[in-house]
């Protein structure tokens, strides 16, 4: 794993751990394969579904959750390239 990965991962991981709830659900695995392919090697372990969820009621969202689906802008975005966009985007902030 490189230096900018780690560090990365650890942003969020930060994030995970500080959440609150979201009043809707939006549980995508396209979302979860799509951010493997932009900052996971394939040597690398998979990140779940806490990536964007604090507990398994997939209801909640945590901080990462609601940038992606504002940055998205639509529920159940299925574009892969437009769902890439928005991760590289939040990934830059």
């Amino acid at each position: 794993m490189t230096s900018k990965q780690l560090r990365l991962l650890s942003m969020l991981l930060v994030v995970c751990a500080t959440t609150t709830a979201s009043p809707h659900a939006m549980a995508r695995p396209l979302y979860k394969k799509v951010w493997e392919r932009v900052y996971l090697d394939k040597t690398d372990s998979k990140v779940d579904c806490g990536l964007c969820h604090p507990s398994s009621k997939k209801a909640e969202l945590n901080h990462y959750g609601r940038v992606l689906a504002d940055e998205l802008g639509e529920k159940n975005c299925r574009d892969e390239k437009q769902i890439e966009e928005a991760i590289r985007k939040i990934g830059k902030r």
